[in-house]
């Protein structure tokens, strides 16, 4: 295959073909090993495409860590390279070409999350979406839910925080605030969703809106089972926040076209919750 250079067919031409043989090669390997993973968690690092500090570093080290150890007999987790994401013209990760990497390695998984570089969790994550994948089983589904605020304000590395005193300290984020989705493989369409990135404002609360108006899949609110907590450089600020540049900050409202303004957690109509007999699912729970 021949490329040529400065073009802008031949970059995303060469995007595709790195794509591939990085899906391709992954695969093979995985086959050789035979890992396999009940429910698939993935992320990718910003740190790979901007200058990050130590303390942005050691965020999301923390996240690797936890997800990578969190009950691995039932969670699969993987940190998906920077060589495998497609982008958009800022060079910014496209959110569907993560679940088409996750899908390609572990066809057979229950579920697929995708969660943010800088999320920590307990027990209650895989206690949660084994649960509702044993409650909801042969239905399509998603999962959300809220998260909690904690400003990082030292490089506290993985095994020297208190993950219960810092979710009880925490602030609670805004119902828009959305930074997992727990899937089934058939519950979204990619091919019906715009090519929104990663890290920028907006994809998640057109997903949310997207399906609750999908027939067949039932959206669940997990905040009250779920402890997720959100390490936050600065109180109350994002990275995208800051940007000068509008046009990449706002790139994802600009494909969504306003469809996204009502896309509140609330919008669940199926909630998860806990009671004197353990685990149940409240509210409407059953496909339209």
């Amino acid at each position: 295959m021949i490329l040529r250079a400065g073009t802008r067919k031949g970059l995303e031409s060469a995007r595709l073909a790195l794509f591939i043989v990085c899906i391709v090669g992954t695969t093979l390997y995985l086959s050789a090993t035979q890992t396999r993973g009940k429910h698939v968690v993935f992320t990718t690092s910003k740190c790979n495409d901007r200058l990050c500090t130590d303390l942005e570093r050691t965020i999301e080290s923390n996240t690797e860590v936890l997800f990578a150890n969190l009950c691995p007999e039932i969670i699969e987790f993987v940190s998906v390279p920077s060589l495998c994401l497609q982008r958009n013209r800022f060079g910014v990760p496209e959110l569907h070409s993560l679940f088409k990497y996750a899908y390609e390695l572990y066809p057979r998984a229950v579920t697929y999350t995708y969660v943010n570089s800088d999320l920590l969790t307990d027990r209650s994550f895989y206690d949660t979406i084994s649960k509702v994948s044993e409650s909801l089983k042969g239905h399509e589904f998603v999962i959300i839910g809220s998260r909690v605020d904690s400003v990082w304000k030292e490089n506290i590395s993985s095994n020297m925080y208190d993950f219960s005193a810092l979710f009880r300290s925490g602030t609670r984020a805004r119902l828009d605030a959305i930074d997992y989705f727990v899937t089934t493989k058939s519950s979204i369409d990619w091919h019906r969703v715009p090519p929104f990135v990663i890290g920028r404002p907006a994809f998640d609360n057109w997903l949310v809106n997207y399906v609750a108006q999908s027939p067949n899949v039932i959206l669940v609110d997990a905040s009250n089972t779920i402890k997720m907590l959100h390490q936050s450089v600065k109180s109350g600020l994002d990275h995208w926040e800051s940007m000068s540049d509008k046009e990449n900050r706002d790139y994802n409202r600009k494909l969504a076209r306003g469809g996204y303004h009502t896309g509140y957690i609330y919008v669940a109509k199926c909630r998860t919750q806990y009671h004197y007999f353990g685990f149940r699912l409240t509210g409407n729970c059953k496909p339209f």
